[in-house]
């Protein structure tokens, strides 16, 4: 039909026809017209997003940043137990927490351990759980109550020997003994190790502690009102061995004394060394204690010149 063939022949000349053809050229322009009406207004667009306020992301917990956008104050002030939260403007938030009643630490939080309530315990020592001091499988020889510090509460001396067991120590290795001073806090109620000794070889034999019959042990033996304590062991070659500590109340710890050895020399940390045994006795009866030792050869006594234990000739 000749209206399809004119149509025909009118898109098969559109299509062959320039761009400039007068059939093409006001659609090109109204196509060219809304393109640069839709990059204008994406423009503008971004400009007024640019323009407006921006919030950045909040690192803070969920039900801050709740607080935070439902209060349309300045300054908003929440108060917890244990912490002082201030959320200031534009979602920013400080947190300060408490370190002393008086003081308030911005930037390290410290930690406060916190202090019992209710009475003290009638009985300190009923809160004293000794094998909390010692190792398992050690031996504690004996355990003494003696007034080191002079307070309230005595401080608890601790003999402590390492155990033989056979399967996991042979019973011919030799073992260490030490003592230990526990101390108990009156703030927290509760018992601390105070001082360790260094160890020495052999067995802990018990001693007499003081303010008993024929007791010594922690006692006043140098005669200046400090304390003395004694750790006194058995090696397997049968020798018996004595260290002595001076107790500082300063310092809450024992000292080593001072003694010059049998056969003369330099003076050293007091550790007595017997054939067969070794104790101390007061032997001129005048508050200083003298330390005796047993030998196959003879009797050795050393005696308090007020700073150190010197010997005596063999008796």
């Amino acid at each position: 039909m000749p209206g399809i063939q004119n149509s025909t022949v009118l898109e098969q000349n559109n299509s062959n026809m320039p761009s400039t053809d007068k059939a093409g050229g006001p659609r090109k322009a109204f196509a060219f017209f809304s393109l640069t009406w839709v990059m204008c207004a994406f423009l503008l667009i971004l400009a007024l997003t640019a323009c407006s306020p921006q919030t950045a992301p909040s690192s803070q917990p969920a039900i801050l940043q709740q607080a935070d956008t439902a209060t349309p104050s300045l300054t908003e002030i929440v108060t917890a137990p244990t912490a002082t939260t201030i959320a200031a403007p534009a979602s920013t938030v400080t947190t300060t927490v408490p370190v002393a009643a008086t003081e308030v630490a911005t930037a390290t939080a410290a930690i406060v351990r916190p202090t019992p309530t209710g009475a003290p315990p009638a009985n300190p020592f009923d809160r004293l759980q000794v094998f909390n001091f010692t190792s398992p499988g050690n031996l504690i020889i004996k355990r003494d109550k003696l007034p080191l510090d002079g307070g309230g509460v005595d401080n608890v001396l601790l003999t402590l020997t390492e155990a033989r067991l056979g399967v996991t120590r042979p019973i011919t290795d030799e073992v260490n003994s030490v003592l230990n001073v526990v101390t108990y806090d009156p703030t927290y109620f509760e018992w601390n190790l105070a001082w360790q000794s260094e160890p020495i070889s052999g067995v802990a034999r018990l001693l007499p502690a003081t303010g008993g019959l024929g007791g010594w042990n922690g006692g006043n033996l140098l005669g200046t009102g400090e304390s003395v304590l004694a750790l006194r062991t058995t090696t397997l070659d049968g020798k018996a061995h004595l260290e002595l500590f001076k107790w500082n109340k300063t310092t809450h710890a024992g000292e080593l004394l001072k003694m010059v050895p049998a056969d003369g020399g330099a003076e050293k940390d007091a550790l007595f060394d017997a054939d067969l045994d070794i104790n101390m006795a007061d032997l001129n009866d005048d508050g200083v204690y003298e330390v005796v030792a047993d030998n196959v050869t003879g009797v050795q006594v050393w005696s308090w010149d007020g700073s150190k234990y010197v010997p005596k000739a063999v008796q």
